[in-house]
């Protein structure tokens, strides 16, 4: 069937190593002859190299081989085949081609894409209630028919220009998280923006919107300027959109760990650079003449610190009591 004869086998099994390597088209590998010998005794010997004529039996079969190989692939959801040793017909029907032949490839590359697309959402997760907080605020002031806007267009400006290059940033560099590859595959049908990650846009404007808000109104009220008002509020939205960052390293998993708060060193770097420019914001003469701002006491940079930190356990928080009614629900 194979086009061997048994005279064929017989003489293929007496020959030499080093002609038995050179007709496999191998090499010694830096090992001796005799370990050579040693394992085609095992092996290498019982491996017979492709005969120069194939029997009509073995043209048949193979040609068999390829159009059902062919047809398997074509039937599969995602089709894959190897690119050193598979046939043409394989790698024609596949949609994944192995150029190394190995499997583990694969699995690689999955926990590459998820990587990938699981921080795509943690960075989406992050902008919209940042953005939806400054709107949620000119909105509810409007609504509460105040005089003074609590935030100016300049001010969301510039807020949305330092965030988007510090801090949003950051989550393009995010790990994989510990689970990802126990994760079960995803919907193809599932949307980008899934009802949770509504919610949790939602549940963090809201949060934004009322700290804002009440920080405004309680600087007024205490006689402090519509400027250093309007300097509290911004510093405000940063500070908890910095605390609001930790959370979304991790979607539904807690971070209240040291490699939670740690495990991105460009996090650090992002609100290093970002606190420099708040810090510039608020106190340097040129920049308080363009922006409207003036310089904060420690109290209410106090009152600002313990918002962001607010906001942190609150999505926390959030996240542990999602996490149980998701075991409570089966899923």
């Amino acid at each position: 069937m194979t086009g061997h004869t048994p005279a064929s086998v017989l003489a293929w099994r007496a020959r030499p190593v080093d002609e038995t390597l050179a007709a496999l088209e191998t090499s010694r590998q830096g090992l001796t002859a005799a370990e050579v010998g040693a394992r085609l005794a095992r092996v290498g010997r019982n491996v017979l190299p492709p005969p120069k004529r194939r029997g009509p039996l073995l043209r048949f079969l193979l040609q068999f081989h390829n159009v059902l190989i062919y047809l398997l692939l074509a039937a599969a959801l995602v089709t894959a085949a190897m690119g050193m040793k598979g046939t043409e017909a394989a790698k024609e029907a596949a949609e994944i081609v192995l150029a190394d032949d190995n499997f583990a490839t694969i699995a690689a590359a999955v926990e590459e894409v998820r990587t990938i697309y699981d921080n795509i959402r943690k960075a989406i997760v992050f902008i919209l209630p940042t953005n939806g907080g400054q709107a949620g605020v000119l909105v509810a002031a409007i609504l509460l028919g105040l005089h003074q806007m609590p935030i100016t267009p300049v001010q969301i400006l510039w807020v949305n220009m330092v965030t988007a290059v510090t801090l949003a940033l950051t989550l393009a560099f995010e790990p994989a998280e510990a689970d990802i590859m126990r994760r079960p595959p995803r919907d193809p049908r599932e949307p980008v923006l899934t009802p949770f990650m509504l919610w949790r846009v939602a549940f963090v404007s809201a949060l934004l919107v009322a700290g804002s808000l009440g920080l405004f109104l309680w600087e007024l009220a205490r006689g402090a300027s519509l400027e250093v008002a309007r300097t509290a509020t911004v510093n405000l939205l940063m500070l908890g959109e910095v605390f609001y960052l930790f959370n979304c390293r991790r979607r539904m998993n807690p971070v209240l760990s040291w490699e939670g708060l740690t495990g991105n060193r460009w996090v650090w770097v992002a609100i290093g650079a970002l606190l420099l420019l708040q810090l510039a914001f608020t106190y340097l003469p040129w920049m308080q003449t363009l922006f409207h701002t003036a310089a904060l006491d420690l109290a209410a940079w106090g009152r600002i610190l313990a918002f962001g930190v607010c906001v942190l356990l609150a999505v926390e928080l959030e996240k542990a009591v999602v996490r149980v009614l998701h075991r409570r629900s089966g899923g």
